[in-house]
């Protein structure tokens, strides 16, 4: 008798875990599609807290009112009044926002790096300068992996953005000779991205990468000063047409269409500043107006501000001399999605 109850208690037993065992199962499968790891690097447009917080300086600057202004009033060292071009992006992707910055890993006695991935974008990053520049960002990622911080498993299926966009790198051409500097600078730029590009799919084992064209650098309120913001100057808008010329070269040579995205930030821009939209009533004036040779966010010895400030950031489509509002950026974005979501094959499942 006593066997046959141990016998009956034991089937029961199998019974109540392969049940379960189906149970978890079945809520695994129900769960929602993991977003992708986001792996950013290169300039300001997506930097999202790498520069040091520290006293006001034009450098720092991305960590003190205003900036940050649309965003509870929070400066969170991005150059904008709330987000930049990456937290869209990673909006894009299924996640909240941009991956946290290099800067924070380690922050909270966790070596963990966030799932939704790494920001190692750092403002005045250029190609072929800037500390770091985009081949030491991709360091700072090698140095991760060799120190399995990161592992190779946590890159199935990572995506990488690129944004070089933001003129660094030609910030020193002046003159007649421009237009020949550019072409020969271009080339060195674009060859140093596509070096980037394809040792961040060979060697480190992303699964795809994203580059942003050049924005319309003419068309900055830095640029555009010399009119009184009446018009883009055509000198900067060249520079951009030539990087991007070289660039799609770059990138139509080397790689297949489903390994990179080339996004054309530059369509975007124009589409939006040629007023295509009844959005951005100011053209080409800036949000943050700052003082003869000072910069937006400066304060003096009495702590009065050296600038002033729109009404309504959401009009605007640049913040500062160079960087768009949280506005331009999503209003660029929206034009930009479905790009995005075809190359990533997001079917609006995360």
């Amino acid at each position: 008798m006593k066997k046959n109850i141990v016998l009956l208690a034991l089937c029961l037993l199998i019974i109540l875990v392969l049940n379960g065992g189906h149970h978890v199962e079945g809520r695994r499968s129900h769960h929602p599609k993991q977003p992708p790891m986001l792996l950013v690097f290169g300039d300001s447009f997506v930097d999202a807290g790498n520069i040091p917080k520290t006293a006001m300086s034009v450098v720092s600057r991305g960590w003190h009112y205003p900036y940050g202004m649309s965003s509870k009033n929070r400066a969170t060292g991005r150059l904008s009044d709330g987000k930049v071009q990456s937290d869209f992006v990673a909006k894009i992707m299924g996640l909240d926002e941009s991956p946290p910055p290099l800067a924070d890993l380690g922050q909270n006695d966790d070596d963990d790096v966030d799932p939704s991935g790494i920001n190692f974008a750092v403002g005045g990053t250029g190609a072929l300068m800037g500390t770091p520049s985009l081949a030491q960002q991709v360091d700072q990622l090698d140095d991760l992996l060799k120190n399995r911080t990161i592992r190779d498993r946590d890159l199935k299926d990572s995506v990488a953005l690129i944004s070089i966009a933001a003129g660094g790198d030609y910030s020193d051409i002046k003159g007649r000779n421009g237009y020949d500097q550019m072409t020969r600078l271009s080339r060195r730029v674009t060859e140093e991205m596509r070096k980037v590009v394809k040792r961040l799919l060979d060697d480190v084992g992303v699964s795809k990468v994203i580059v942003n064209t050049m924005a319309p650098m003419g068309c900055t309120p830095w640029e555009s000063a010399r009119n009184n913001h009446a018009h883009c100057e055509s000198q900067g808008n060249t520079m951009s047409d030539v990087h991007n010329a070289a660039l799609r070269q770059k990138m139509a040579a080397g790689f297949r269409k489903d390994e990179v995205l080339l996004l054309d930030l530059n369509h975007a821009f124009n589409t939006l500043l040629q007023g295509q939209q009844d959005q951005f009533t100011s053209g080409l004036n800036e949000c943050c107006v700052a003082s003869k040779d000072g910069y937006c966010g400066q304060v003096d010895n009495r702590g009065q501000p050296m600038y002033g400030l729109c009404r309504d950031p959401e009009q605007r489509f640049y913040w500062d001399y160079i960087h768009p509002t949280q506005a331009a950026w999503k209003a660029v974005m929206d034009i930009l999605r479905d790009p995005v979501k075809d190359f990533l094959g997001n079917d609006d499942d995360y």
